[in-house]
């Protein structure tokens, strides 16, 4: 199939463009990635080298859809171009043994429990109490992000430069890097380097969702992209402002996209507002949303195509969550029993976990099968799954500084960090390592004060690891991660599903770990997909569920600001969160609440309530009420069952 067969005047323009700079703004469901796909399939049948293509996407699953449309159309040569999201290709660059002896860094990235309670702990011994030295970690994070790092004189105090410091120190000492890092890292080598072969490697580079990269994100993409060679090279970026919901967690600087022109001259522009997604309903209803948010003098409103659907869309309130959850599920098993939709066709989105799960909980009891899709289920909060990991990672490789930094310490409150310092000055002033010192302790051959806990606790390490290598993978799964076990059971899961595809130690360890460092979708197979908000981006299905739209929780706005100004951007992106939700979904639109809650769930979910007994009173959220005129009234969930 040629690249612009079937395309229409506009999407032909955008993918057939062959300036240097193109940008394409597009709504919700307009079609971008569509028109980014044609335009690789265009230059693979100009017989440009799929070795100079670089597709950046924003997950691992959008990279493989995009190979295998080009597939789908019979295109020559698209398994071999590079389509990778942004961090995977700071990982293969650095990853590199020269960069190693450059950089000298590892690219062994800290997971968040790792960051939060040992790399925190451990620097607490030297820089104080543990609340501030977060809050400092993640103004280091937000700096790397927004290349305030490159600013003369940064750090700008002698307390920074002594916690940043402190930080590097550790990061040496155990091999490892902070993910903030990867991308000021990347930028640094291909600086320092220009005549490494990635700065000239790519001729074409094509970036999807370019509104939710940070400024050093969108650095990279600009070192990559200005290599000076005879050839002709292209950037085509695409997104939308509208959708940019990762200011808050990762720092994304919306105004890229918004002013690419301003910033590479000549750029072909155009902006796409036909939604080929929604029913008309659901794009009357999100352009009311835009205009309430008075966010634009001029917003960018969606148009439905001329045959589109008017869909259905109404707004549920029950009593209690309880009633929300199982209402929800009885609502989706008559529409599965009844033909309207399949289970793979069901979006249900959250802003809370806790609902997210009963719902499952309900559906699977209907039997229904139905998967839930939270970035850090897997490891947060759940010791024995964060022990089971550390333990496998130490499988993989026994030098692992911060796996064995973990077992050592996750059984004490304290994390045994006073008697971890000991040992690391040691280290320092021997050359020794982390096992050297405490074999040595334990043989006997060394003695340091105050450190025979942890040699204990080491021995007890040791023996698990030496057992555990004696057994088949098999058996170690289920000693690690041990089946019928709710604290494990996720991690259990992605580690039976590598089992399927190997039988090699490392090679598992590395499928498991990259399915929690970059979390993908699972696949919806025949299955409802539960998830956050967040994780809607991309996505689209037949029928969407919005539960829990409770004031406080979306939108969640913090109790205290340093500024009104801060206030305002957290609530312009909740805004932007809500949007992307509602237009999900190609026909079946419920937006669902509850009126009351118990008063431990109200602080735990920090929803806004308006009495102050055992069970209070809660408020729908305001969004709700910026639908428009045209917007549904409410109904009781169970008076829509009645009707169903």
């Amino acid at each position: 199939m040629a690249w612009n067969e079937g395309l229409s005047e506009e999407f032909t323009a955008i993918a057939g463009y062959e300036g240097p700079y193109t940008c394409v703004i597009a709504g919700a469901g307009t079609g971008k990635t569509y028109a980014l796909k044609r335009k690789v399939a265009r230059l693979l049948e100009q017989r440009q080298p799929p070795g100079c293509i670089l597709a950046i996407t924003f997950t691992r699953t959008a990279a493989r859809d995009l190979k295998k449309h080009l597939r789908s159309l019979g295109v020559e040569g698209c398994d071999l171009v590079r389509a990778c999201t942004l961090h995977s290709l700071c990982y293969w660059i650095l990853s590199k043994h020269e960069v190693f002896r450059v950089m000298e860094r590892e690219t062994r990235t800290l997971l968040e429990h790792e960051k939060k309670d040992y790399l925190i702990a451990d620097l607490s011994m030297r820089l104080g109490k543990i609340k501030p030295l977060r809050e400092q970690l993640k103004a280091f994070e937000s700096a790397w992000a927004r290349l305030l790092n490159e600013k003369p004189g940064w750090p700008h105090n002698d307390e920074d430069r002594k916690f940043n410091n402190e930080m590097i120190s550790w990061l040496h000492f155990h091999k490892a890097m902070l993910v903030g890092e990867l991308v000021p890292l990347t930028i640094k080598y291909l600086r320092s380097n220009p005549i490494s072969p990635e700065r000239s490697q790519y001729k074409h580079i094509i970036v999807d969702e370019y509104q939710d990269l940070n400024r050093a994100e969108q650095e990279l993409i600009r070192l990559l992209s200005e290599y000076e060679i005879p050839e002709n090279r292209t950037l085509t970026v695409a997104g939308d402002d509208d959708q940019s919901i990762f200011v808050e967690l990762k720092y994304a600087h919306p105004e890229g996209v918004t002013n690419f022109k301003e910033e590479y001259h000549g750029t072909f522009q155009r902006t796409l507002l036909t939604c080929k997604r929604c029913p008309r309903q659901v794009t009357e209803l999100v352009n009311s949303f835009l205009i309430s948010t008075n966010r634009k003098e001029h917003p960018k409103l969606l148009q439905a195509t001329p045959d589109a659907i008017d869909g259905e869309v109404a707004i549920l309130q029950w009593r209690t969550i309880n009633h929300e959850a199982n209402g929800i599920s009885r609502i989706i098993a008559q529409k599965i029993s009844t033909g309207e939709v399949k289970p793979e066709e069901i979006l249900v989105l959250t802003p809370r976990k806790d609902i997210g799960y009963e719902i499952v909980n309900n559906l699977i009891t209907r039997g229904i099968k139905a998967k839930t899709c939270f970035s850090d289920a897997a490891l947060k909060k759940k010791k024995l799954a964060q022990e089971g990991y550390a333990y496998l990672n130490l499988l993989h490789n026994r030098n692992d500084a911060v796996s064995l930094r973990v077992l050592l310490g996750i059984d004490a409150i304290d994390k045994r960090k006073k008697a971890y310092e000991r040992i690391r000055k040691h280290c320092f002033e021997s050359g020794d390592t982390v096992i050297e010192t405490l074999s040595k302790l334990q043989s006997g051959q060394l003695h340091i004060p105050f450190t025979n806990d942890l040699v204990k606790r080491y021995q007890i390490v040791n023996q698990r690891l030496q057992n555990l290598s004696t057994l088949k993978l098999s058996n170690v799964s289920d000693q690690l991660f041990p089946d019928g076990v709710d604290e494990v059971a996720e991690l259990r899961e992605l580690v039976l599903a590598a089992m399927e595809q190997t039988e090699d130690i490392h090679e598992l360890f590395n499928i498991v770990n990259t399915e929690i460092i970059q979390p993908e979708l699972p696949e919806t197979d025949d299955s409802i997909l539960i998830l956050t908000l967040q994780k809607a981006k991309g996505l689209e299905a037949k029928m969407v569920v919005v539960v829990n739209c409770l004031e406080g929780c979306i939108p969640h706005i913090k109790r205290k600001y340093d500024s009104e100004q801060q206030k305002q951007e957290d609530l312009a992106e909740q805004e932007r969160l809500f949007f992307v939700a509602l237009t999900r979904t190609t026909n079946i639109l419920l937006i669902s609440s509850t009126g009351i809650m118990r008063r431990g769930d109200i602080a735990r979910m920090s929803v806004i309530a308006d009495t102050d007994w055992y069970w209070e009173e809660t408020r729908p959220s305001h969004f709700i009420s910026m639908l428009g005129p045209n917007a549904p009234a409410p109904q009781l969930g169970e008076d829509y069952i009645r009707r169903m």
